[in-house]
């Protein structure tokens, strides 16, 4: 037996590709930007199987590429405009006084004297200008130029009270910048304020001219300026901390009037001031050289009142207690740097936080 296996194997392969690319940009541009963006991919394939195999692959593949594009712009501008103006004006005035004093003296004299000046005329011309002269210096000095009234010689110079300039609270007052007015209630009078929310006022303007009236001691100004300084800071929470270096000079200036009543409500502030937000105490340790010195002068300005008693304690008006309270809030509220900054400043105060 024989067995003959004939395979044949014919292959044809046959593969035609192709690829058409139409690229279509459409832009247009008007008030409003639309983009549409539509893909559509056709393909063909098309396989014939014989007993010899002829593949033939026809791949058309059509891209059209719309492409849109949509832009929106939106643009914000926050202007904030800020002015100060200030208006310094001086006024130089000379006042010219001249003063002609005619002093006439008369002196009596016995007969020889006379007798004897008449014949002396240059002894004579002596005696008159002594007898003239003195008298024209004490008129001048006692009378026409008096002594400008000063402290007693029993009290010391650097606790006289100071006349303060009128300050620029006043002034925006007057004009009627602030947002506030004057009210009553079972307590006395209080601040009616002209905003439904203190903390939304701009703290960098308005908080620094609160504290540039405490230097007032009239009717209302005094008034307004303790109690607005008392509401903002009871109100403005974390915008405290930004102000408080634009708040140095009006504390130094209400200081350094030296007047108690000023002084103690300036001192009752700060304390306010130190527990009104977080890191003010802080804050303040680099102007103790400013803040601290008239606390130095005031600071044994106690009542001596041996026995008796002190019915006013209630009402806090003790400059010296007012003083050592206010450093000891200090030092609570400074830091670590706080005891010794203060202790450099004034050397007899005791920490109450080491002891």
């Amino acid at each position: 037996t024989h067995t003959y296996v004939y395979v044949y194997v014919y292959a044809h392969v046959y593969a035609y590709v192709y690829v058409y690319a139409h690229t279509y940009v459409y832009a247009h541009t008007h008030t409003y930007v639309y983009v549409y963006v539509y893909a559509h991919v056709y393909a063909y394939v098309y396989a014939y199987a014989y007993v010899y195999v002829y593949v033939y692959a026809y791949v058309y593949v059509y891209v059209y590429v719309y492409v849109y594009v949509y832009v929106y712009a939106y643009a914000y501008a926050y202007v904030y405009a800020y002015a100060y103006v200030y208006v310094y004006v001086y006024v130089y005035v000379y006042v010219y006084v001249y003063v002609y004093v005619y002093a006439y003296a008369y002196v009596y004299v016995s007969t020889a004297l006379f007798e004897l000046l008449l014949e002396d005329r240059p002894a004579c011309q002596r005696l008159r200008i002594r007898l003239v002269l003195p008298a024209l210096i004490n008129l001048a000095s006692h009378n026409l130029f008096p002594k400008k009234k000063q402290c007693s010689k029993t009290k010391a110079k650097s606790t006289c009270a100071r006349q303060s300039k009128p300050t620029q609270f006043r002034y925006f007052y007057e004009r009627g910048d602030f947002p506030i007015a004057l009210g009553t209630s079972t307590c006395g009078n209080i601040i009616q304020w002209k905003v439904k929310d203190i903390s939304k006022l701009d703290y960098h303007h308005y908080l620094p001219l609160f504290f540039d009236g405490l230097c007032e001691t009239q009717h209302p100004y005094d008034f307004f300026a303790e109690q607005g300084v008392k509401d903002m800071l009871d109100k403005g929470g974390p915008k405290i901390l930004p102000v408080v270096p634009q708040l140095i000079i009006p504390i130094k200036n209400a200081l350094n009037t030296r007047n108690p009543i000023v002084v103690g409500r300036t001192l009752k502030i700060l304390q306010r001031l130190v527990h009104s937000a977080p890191l003010v105490g802080e804050a303040l340790v680099p102007y103790y050289r400013q803040i601290l010195p008239i606390l130095n002068i005031f600071k044994s300005k106690n009542c001596n009142l041996g026995d008796e008693i002190d019915y006013g304690q209630q009402k806090r008006c003790n400059v010296g207690d007012l003083i050592q309270e206010t450093l000891e809030a200090f030092e609570r509220t400074g830091g670590d740097d706080a005891f010794i900054n203060i202790k450099y400043m004034i050397p007899t105060y005791e920490s109450c936080v080491f002891s």
